[in-house]
């Protein structure tokens, strides 16, 4: 499986290749037997196949629907545009309520850099994205017991790490 996703995530690089691959990973998915081996090569892809991929999180086949979801939280960072599209998606509850499960599984190791390097963006879009998805990402977590709180921590040290850069800017005060 880890040699023919690897292969297949070659092709998917390829401009003149990469629908043919996709759509034949996606297609995959509806095949119990060949599920297993789509995922991997779609988590592979990474970003290639995050909004292809993303379409799914809702499908009603719900094996499928799973798969996508794992997919997504495999992938991590680069699924964040994907994840802030379908958040902000007022129009499709099950697919906003969908993309807000993914992004609260996804390990925080795994997406705090990316968010942080948001917040350090020139672009209001960006930092607008990361502040929303940070406060989601923190509000979920205060229910937790604090033992299990890892977004504020993360930042924290970040800040002690990175003292006095832009990005400190954007977390403490809204835009």
């Amino acid at each position: 499986v880890d040699d023919v996703s690897e292969a297949l995530v070659r092709l998917a690089r390829r401009r003149d290749w990469q629908r043919t691959v996709l759509n034949g990973l996606l297609e995959s998915l509806r095949n119990e037997k060949r599920r297993r081996g789509a995922e991997t090569a779609l988590i592979k892809a990474g970003a290639l196949g995050v909004w292809s991929v993303g379409e799914l999180i809702t499908d009603q086949d719900q094996a499928v629907a799973k798969a996508a979801q794992h997919i997504l939280r495999e992938i991590g960072a680069p699924a964040l545009p994907f994840i802030w599209a379908a958040h902000g998606d007022t129009a499709n509850r099950a697919r906003r309520e969908a993309a807000i499960d993914i992004f609260h599984s996804m390990p925080t190791e795994a997406i705090k850099d990316a968010l942080v390097e948001q917040l350090r963006s020139d672009q209001p879009g960006d930092i607008s994205m990361a502040q929303s998805l940070l406060l989601e990402r923190i509000h979920d977590e205060a229910v937790l017991p604090q033992a299990n709180q890892e977004m504020i921590p993360a930042l924290l040290e970040y800040v002690q790490v990175h003292d006095r850069e832009l990005s400190l800017i954007h977390i403490s005060e809204p835009t």
